[in-house]
């Protein structure tokens, strides 16, 4: 089974944002991007695909998908709760975000999620998802949800996952070959 990780393309959205759950469109460099995402796909007629609801997933899952997709809540990236939408250079001026930063892993931001309880959701979907007969499968998601998906397969230590980097529009690839779990590449 090889399962491709998509991230979303650009976003129309100001640097310096934290913008997790919130429903942001895509950039104008769209279709750019996408052409970009299809050259490092190969034929996508016999894929599976898998989508976060957010509406940056589903335009590229639309764009992809050519017999549609399964969009699923687990898929969506990190609430940040209150912070959504606000600047991090005025975050970074709260009491709460100063505990909040070096405990993140099990300290949820205001009204938001821990960085384990994405792990919890996004471990629930990949459990599910390798003990289905596909072969390839496409899952169109957010950095926050490919890193906990690399963390689960290297048994990393969640601050660690934080640690790959990865670009709008990136594919990583994982392959499963029997009781085998393997990260072929991250990140191109």
């Amino acid at each position: 089974m090889d399962i491709y990780l998509i991230r979303h393309t650009s976003l129309d959205c100001p640097k310096g944002v934290c913008y997790g759950h919130s429903d942001i469109d895509v950039s104008d460099n769209f279709n750019v991007e996408l052409e970009s995402v299809k050259s490092k796909l190969p034929e996508l007629d016999d894929f599976v695909f898998y989508s976060s609801p957010l509406k940056r997933c589903i335009k590229l899952a639309s764009s992809l998908a050519l017999n549609g997709y399964t969009a699923d809540e687990r898929l969506k990236e990190h609430n940040f709760g209150d912070w959504e939408l606000k600047k991090w250079s005025e975050l970074v001026y709260c009491k709460c975000f100063q505990k909040w930063k070096y405990e993140f892993i099990n300290n949820p931001s205001p009204n938001g999620e821990s960085t384990a309880e994405v792990y919890k959701r996004c471990e629930e979907f990949f459990e599910e998802l390798i003990l289905k007969d596909h072969k390839k499968i496409a899952i169109i998601t957010h950095s926050g949800v490919i890193r906990m998906i690399a963390a689960k397969i290297l048994g990393m230590p969640l601050d660690k996952a934080f640690s790959l980097g990865l670009d709008y529009a990136s594919v990583s690839k994982v392959n499963i070959n029997g009781q085998i779990t393997s990260i072929e590449y991250i990140n191109r």
